[in-house]
């Protein structure tokens, strides 16, 4: 809407219709005719175009700033596309995809783009894991209809971690079976972790987990996760970790009395209310020793043997997943025990033909990386077994039995650059492609404790052929090649540089290359050593006379044979020319280096550049300090291979650490002819800042009823300098929409002691299986735990040894490891590899200005910590924060997050707070607050049944909802009576407060009660002592006379008001409009609780001018308690104001009482003894609706020397429509018209939220907004409805016509409606079915939204209710907490609603808006006839 109403005034000389109408381009800008670029030696973009006007334009730009800024309009542009396919998946329900592998499909991760899950449509089954991740902005509206239901199994592990929009996993996974855990995630082959709407699991049909165990953890909505029986599922049973999730009490309970229970009857087990958890105990007769059974979902059905996590009904061997292997294809599979002859078991689950096993080197799905499937001995599999060797005739591959020593071939990634890499090639004798070897490191390997060469001698002694070409470099650790000592021929398939077999360059420490006995055969290429300054030039000639290819001698097969001479065996040039090196962008991870090239009579000989750079803190770095020979200095190399023909050499730097200083200089290598060298000296850079890492460690200690400690481990990857913490807790709101679930009276929450600080001596300890290897210490002996630790097993924790917090932050620590760390180290392009972030919705719709100094827009102001809300920011040296003020008994969702420094000229846009952490807490209960603090008991009689009425109040600050109520009674006139109890659940008094105890018999009582919060029982109160005596029969006979005589003296007056009514009223002059609301007739003032002394009232200022008087701005004293001031709107009745008045002034206020909402203005009090009358309100500081938008527009106060303000944003708008919607919504369940309503009438408080006026005060300031009729009323005849303006019929949908005027009045900043028309002219406008035109710029969503408002039948229009919901989607998240729409009446109603819809016609609205005077003046005169005669039921109600 911002946008909209500032472009209104650059537009306003143009002719109408130009942004309307499509231009021909020679109404346009010149258009462009030819464009050429060009890209310089010097990184410089260049474009020159031309226009149709005959001009040039020439740019320039550099290819960095290009680069960022595509990077920039891509990732914008994917954001915007990836948003609208959520939007478009969301909306329509996923085909299921025809798969050509079966519906099979390998591991499957979704992180971040909630996108990429329609990958899991139309699996049947994942060979692999599933890991959805990190997607906490996804709503329940996204996920509405995505659904994945033909997966049954997955083969590894299910994981989801901060996801939101789910509410139970049965939406995505309603049929899945099995989890078979071949991979575990920690152990685990569920985890459900952090998700932020997941209310339950959900899973009905998995029947079986065959490995790995369960992890449910800090799931703050989460019920039902201990209502499964988990020994049903788990095969490998270890108890499952289900922790920190919803607490069972406020949770519902399994509803249905069929779901099967536990053995002592206490326990029953589901999935959720409406489905239990299905059990096959009838089937384990026919199972074999020691295996789960399954059977069919209608649980009729047995499942055969062979089946796991159930079968077909009816169809025992139409199993939904195979216990071991399945033969076939979907659905004709068939479950074996083993596979049939000519079939090969792939991944222990499935039986493949032999074309089966090879076709999955060419499935793009299932196809791993650098594997190759071969059927061999039963078995579809990767490799070759040992003494088989691989064959490949160009049709099949198979592995044929070596004959004498098996020479095992393997494919190689062609480097090794660590011991890990050169322990993959043990044992392997031919090597298919090249052997690259280049190894930095340090001497000893702190695996083994021995020496590098030693480890390639082990790993690289057995290799005999390499099909490629053998190239060393920088290795200097290196002394002797002597560790390939069984190589004997180079193929030379592929050769270095096109040329080369053997390439030995730049190794520092290189002296041997091979015994003299030893002969290497080279099949193709020729030798390149270069830069060994220790190895002699007479060993390389050796080395080539006994390599060399027929017809070749030494000299011809050395390249450069000339230039060898010098290079090897020798030091590098000593004549050193300064290079010059600048760094030219500079990144958080990423810098780029430029310098000048070296320039030498023969560029040929200027073989390449280095980069050397390391991380120095200091800037005290010099070139030999702490580098030895063999390069254990720390020191990172680039080789620039890409610099000729440019004027400058550039080189990216990637791969580094935020905010760090780090030392370079650069190296120009050239051949020993050349006598001349290059090399910069050494210079420092700073990379740029990044965002903060998560916090790690954080945990949660509850100290107190409102306190709760929250401390963290020191951040150790600040990526800048750390500024502070930003810490945010808010409260879980209480929903009890499950609690109306739950009869707390047959199923009574746990009523144990309230909870406490947990001591280290009383944590939760995991008891694991004995294991006769373990000592009872938990130590075992070596041998074992060498084993194990082989194996990545962990030892589980004994007893009494290790702290179970502990494991949880490590757990915690691997997940975020598996999230954040989890990345593709394979690229080297130059980018920005910081997580991408959402940005805040204020900044596409600002309501307040941005502050630079801050990433997340807050008004510290009206930021206010309170019980439900609290936020802080804290120094950067603190690790341990208590919250205090807190509400007791209430869940708090807490998060943190690290936040930096923002550095000198850094862009106020970039983030500077990392990833949140977060976690949820419950504070203590206060006991006494469940206590009641008043009841009252008394008899009464009742059909001549004596009863006792129980009335209380209720416990005004209960720990969480309250559940139940417990009334106790018992005879005290009778020894050893017991007492009996009654138990009351708060779902059934409907909100009441009062129990009738029925049919007591007489005698002396003695009666108690307590309340029962989510916290547990309150104590009973103090008794109250009731005596019924016996009655006589005279004494009934004469209570039923006297009944009989007061009906008939109520009869007798009914029948002369009717007569009075019917005969002599007078019908004859009929009213139109009234003064007052029809709802005040008939109230009567009574002096009650709402009476305030009029010594606590203080007037303050002058607001304006109401209907009864003024209406000023005051302090009430000591409101609720002593020192509380409330700021209030004081509202008066004129001196000269007659009874009449001051009594319909107070009729006004009596109608307010019974108004309880969020979004209508409320009463505080009344002050009606002594003079003047004062009415007291709710203070509404922003003054009426329409004053409010009148004052933002662009043009109002032009005589100011402020800055006009800006006018409300479109999410402003759409807010204050909603919020006028819910109020209205609620006085219509109250079933009160307004029959006045306008934005004027509209109130707006000092936060901008609006609510509905209090019914008069604004009448008499707008007095030309209402048309008088002759003598009668007031009618404000342009916000009424046809009906309302022809029959004088007020009702709900009456009032949801003016609202459509109130929405066209925000939408113009309160034009006048239907302006250019007289009053007299828009009364017959409305009534003959006329709507006002769209507004300037009113987007599409507003004026659907009026139109539908002024349909001319009112049964056409919306209710309230349903305009709440077209405008859900736009409201803050606010809304939810305090609207009467969410609120428990209000979803009953929609409840009823539901039930009772009904097809809806709507009426064609599309009469334009006329000015045909005459017509409408000759249409007008019918009219006033028709009304004249009419008689209507508004003149009754006055």
């Amino acid at each position: 809407m911002q946008k909209i109403i500032k472009n209104k005034s650059h537009t306003r000389n143009l002719p109408r219709g130009y942004y309307k109408r499509k231009k021909p381009p020679d109404e346009c800008t010149p258009s462009v005719e030819t464009c050429q670029t060009s890209i310089k030696i010097d990184n410089y973009f260049s474009l020159r175009c031309k226009f149709s006007d005959n001009r040039h334009v020439n740019t320039k730009f550099h290819l960095f700033y290009i680069i960022s800024l595509l990077i920039i309009v891509n990732a914008t542009a994917e954001d915007l596309r990836l948003k609208r396919e959520i939007e478009n998946f969301s909306k329509t329900t996923p085909t299921p995809l025809t798969l050509p592998n079966d519906g099979i499909c390998k591991s499957i991760d979704v992180r971040f783009y909630f996108v990429k899950i329609h990958s899991l449509t139309g699996c049947r089954v994942v060979e692999g894991s599933i890991t959805i991740l990190m997607m906490d902005e996804i709503t329940p509206k996204d996920v509405a209809n995505i659904t994945f239901p033909e997966l049954v199994e997955v083969t590894g592990f299910i994981m989801l971690y901060r996801v939101g929009g789910f509410t139970s996993l049965n939406q995505l996974f309603p049929n899945l079976s099995v989890i078979r855990g071949r991979d575990l995630f920690k152990d685990y082959s569920l985890v459900i972790y952090e998700m932020i709407h997941l209310e339950e699991i959900g899973l009905k049909n998995l029947m079986a987990i065959e490995r790995g165990n369960v992890r449910i953890e800090k799931n703050e909505l989460m019920c039902f996760s201990k209502t499964i029986n988990w020994k049903n599922i788990i095969i490998q049973y270890e108890d499952p970790y289900i922790e920190k999730n919803r607490l069972p009490a406020h949770c519902p309970n399994c509803q249905n009395d069929k779901c099967p229970k536990s053995i002592d009857g206490k326990n029953t087990y589901c999935w959720n209310i409406e489905h239990c958890q299905r059990t096959c105990s009838h089937c384990q007769q026919n199972s074999k020793k020691g295996e789960m059974t399954y059977c069919s979902p209608n649980q009729q059905t047995c499942c055969d043997h062979s089946c796991i996590g159930g079968c077909e009904d009816d169809k025992p061997k139409n199993c939904f997943a195979c216990r071991k292997f399945a033969y076939g294809t979907y659905p004709n599979i068939e479950c074996l025990d083993k596979c049939p002859n000519g079939t090969f078991a792939h991944l222990e689950r499935r039986c493949l033909t032999r074309d089966q096993c090879y076709d999955l080197n060419n499935d793009s799905v299932l196809k791993e990386h650098d594997a190759t499937f071969i059927p061999f001995e039963k078995e579809c599999r990767k490799d070759c077994p040992p003494n088989y060797r691989k064959v490949n005739t160009g049709r099949k591959i198979f592995c044929q039995k070596c004959q004498g020593s098996c020479l095992k071939e393997c494919r190689f990634g062609n480097l090794v650059d660590s011991i890990e890499a050169a322990q993959s090639l043990k044992g392997c004798n031919i090597i298919e492609g090249p052997l690259e070897i280049q190894i930095r490191g340090i001497t000893k390997s702190p695996e083994s404790g021995r020496n590098i060469v030693k480890e390639l001698e082990s790993s690289l002694s057995d290799i005999q052929e390499i099909k490629g070409y053998l190239k060393i470099a920088r290795s200097h650790a290196i002394l002797s090649m002597s560790f390939l000592k069984n190589l004997r021929k180079i193929h030379g398939n592929s050769l270095e540089g096109g040329r080369n077999a053997i390439m030995v360059w730049e190794n520092q420490n290189l002296q041997e290359l091979w015994d003299e006995s030893h002969r290497i055969e080279i099949v193709r290429g020729k030798l390149f050593f270069h830069f060994n300054p220790k190895l002699c030039f007479y060993k390389i000639e050796q080395l080539a006379r006994k390599s060399a290819i027929r017809g070749l001698n030494a000299s011809q097969m050395i390249e450069n044979y000339e230039t060898a001479k010098i290079s090897n065996g020798d030091k590098t040039p000593c004549n050193l020319t300064p290079l010059n090196v600048t760094v030219d962008q500079i990144f958080p991870q990423a810098a780029l280096l430029t310098w000048d090239p070296l320039k030498l009579e023969d560029e040929r000989s200027l073989l390449n550049y280095v980069v050397y750079y390391i991380a120095a803190p200091y800037t005290n770095v010099t070139l030999w300090d702490g580098r030895d020979a063999c390069g254990d200095d720390g020191w990172s190399v680039e080789d620039v291979n890409d610099f000729r023909n440019n004027k400058k050499v550039s080189q990216p730097l990637t791969k580094l650490e935020p905010y760090t200083q780090y030392a370079y200089y650069v190296k120009a290598y050239t051949l020993a002819t050349e006598k001349t060298g290059a090399q910069s000296e050494i210079s420092y850079f700073t990379t740029k800042p990044d965002v903060p890492e998560v916090v790690k460690k954080f945990k949660l200690t509850v100290t107190g009823p409102d306190k709760i400690e929250v401390s963290w481990e020191t951040l150790k990857k600040v990526n800048g300098r750390l500024d502070h913490y930003i810490l945010r807790a808010n409260a879980i709101p209480q929903d009890d929409k499950l609690l109306l679930q739950r009869d707390y009276c047959k199923e009574p929450i746990d009523t144990s002691p309230p909870p406490s600080p947990p001591s280290k001596d009383t944590l939760p300890i995991r008891i694991v299986p004995k294991n006769p290897n373990i000592a009872p210490d938990g130590v075992c002996d070596c041998p074992t735990c060498s084993k194990l630790c082989s194996e990545g097993k962990q030892l589980a924790p004994q007893k009494g040894g290790f702290d179970e917090r502990q494991l949880e932050n490590d757990f915690e620590d691997d997940i975020q490891d598996y999230v954040y760390v989890r990345t593709d180290d394979k690229t080297t392009e130059l980018k920005d590899t910081r997580t991408k972030r959402q940005v805040p919705n204020e900044i596409e719709f600002p309501s307040q200005p941005i502050d630079p100094s801050n990433p997340f827009t807050v008004d510290r102001e009206t930021m206010k910590n309170t019980s439900d809300f609290y936020f802080d920011e804290i120094g950067p040296e603190t690790t341990t924060f208590t919250i205090t003020g807190l509400n007791h008994y209430t869940t708090y969702n807490i998060r943190i997050r690290a936040c930096r420094k923002r550095e000198e000229g850094e862009s106020f846009l970039a983030e500077i707070c990392g990833p949140e952490m977060k976690d949820f807490a419950t504070t203590f209960r206060e006991l006494a607050n469940d206590n009641i603090p008043n009841f009252y008991a008394e008899q009464f009689v009742n059909n001549s049944l004596t009863n006792i009425r129980i009335t209380w109040e209720q416990p005004a600050d209960p720990n969480g909802l309250l559940l139940a109520y417990t009334i106790r009674h018992k005879r005290v006139d009778i020894e050893h009576t017991q007492p009996v109890l009654h138990c009351i659940s708060t779902s059934m008094l409907n909100g009441t407060n009062y129990y009738i105890l029925q049919k007591v018999t007489p005698g002396n009582y003695s009666i108690d009660m307590m309340a029962t919060s989510m916290a547990g029982n309150g104590n009973y109160t103090n008794p109250k002592y009731v005596f019924i005596k016996e009655q006589s029969q005279y004494t009934s006979i004469w209570t039923i006379i006297a009944i009989l005589f007061i009906v008939f003296i109520i009869g007798t007056i009914g029948l002369i008001w009717f007569f009075k009514k019917m005969y002599l009223s007078n019908i004859s002059n009929m009213k139109l409009i009234a003064n007052v609301n029809p709802d005040y007739a008939g109230v009567t003032y009574r002096q009650d609780e709402w009476e305030i002394p009029r010594e606590k009232i203080i007037q303050l200022q002058e607001l304006g001018c109401g209907s009864f008087g003024m209406v000023y701005e005051g302090l009430i004293k000591d409101f609720h308690r002593k020192g509380e001031d409330v700021r209030c709107a004081i509202k008066t009745v004129n001196e000269s104001a007659t009874d009449k008045e001051q009594i319909t002034f107070l009729n006004e206020a009596s109608v307010m009482k019974q108004f309880d909402t969020h979004h209508v203005v409320r009463l505080l009090g009344v002050v009606s003894i002594g003079q003047p009358t004062l009415v007291v309100m709710e203070l509404m500081a922003s003054g009426d609706l329409k004053s409010y938008l009148r004052s933002h527009r662009p043009e109002y106060d032009t005589v100011s020397t402020e800055p006009p303000p800006q006018p409300p944003t479109l999410r402003r708008i759409l807010q204050m429509a909603i919020e006028i919607a819910d109020g209205m919504a609620y006085l219509s369940a109250k079933k009160f018209v307004h029959r006045d309503l306008a934005a004027r009438n509209c109130m707006v408080a000092e936060d901008l939220t609006v609510k509905i006026g209090d019914f008069g005060m604004t009448r008499d300031i707008y007095e030309t907004d209402y048309y008088r009729k002759g003598t009668k009323g007031l009618l404000p005849v342009r916000w009424m409805s046809p009906e309302s303006l022809k029959d004088g019929v007020f009702s709900s949908s009456s009032d949801v016509f003016s609202y459509g005027v109130v929405v066209w009045e925000m939408s113009t900043l309160a034009q006048q409606p239907y302006a250019g028309l007289s009053n007299d002219q828009v009364l017959r406008y409305v009534i003959e079915g006329g709507v006002m035109e769209r507004p300037e710029n009113c987007p599409d969503k507003l004026y659907d939204l009026m139109r539908r408002c002024w349909q001319h039948r009112p049964s056409a229009r919306p209710t309230f209710m349903d305009i709440i919901t077209m405008l859900l989607d736009s409201v803050s998240p606010e809304f939810e907490k305090v609207s009467f729409f969410h609120s428990p009446d209000g979803v009953e109603i929609r409840h009823q609603m539901a039930l009772n819809e009904v097809a809806v016609f709507t009426d064609d609205v599309t009469t334009p808006l006329r000015h045909d005077e005459d017509s409408i003046i000759d249409r007008n005169n019918i009219l006033m006839e028709n009304m004249s005669s009419q008689k209507s039921h508004y003149d009754d109600d006055l």
